[in-house]
């Protein structure tokens, strides 16, 4: 079934600001991706943190979109995501 999918603007410690995927909108919003910028929210590591996981199984452009519970370099996770739009692993 899968977590519920991350998208720009969601939290992960601060919003995603970016997104890798190609020609994908979920909800009307870029999905969250591998890699994906995040808003600084504090000193390193939380100064210019990125998304570092991803689905295994659920891609766009050879690159993870992310979801519920992936996490970013400052070690926070996903934490607000789409409310009916769900992601494998």
């Amino acid at each position: 079934m899968g977590n519920p999918a991350g998208r720009v603007t969601d939290l992960c410690g601060g919003s995603i600001t970016t997104s890798n995927a190609v020609n994908v909108k979920i909800n009307g919003l870029d999905p969250a991706t591998l890699n994906s910028k995040i808003a600084g929210h504090g000193d390193s590591p939380h100064s210019a943190p990125v998304i570092v996981s991803s689905s295994n199984s659920v891609f766009s452009g050879g690159i993870g979109l992310s979801k519920a519970g992936d996490v970013g370099s400052c070690g926070h996770s996903i934490s607000t995501y789409s409310s009916n739009v769900n992601i494998g692993a």
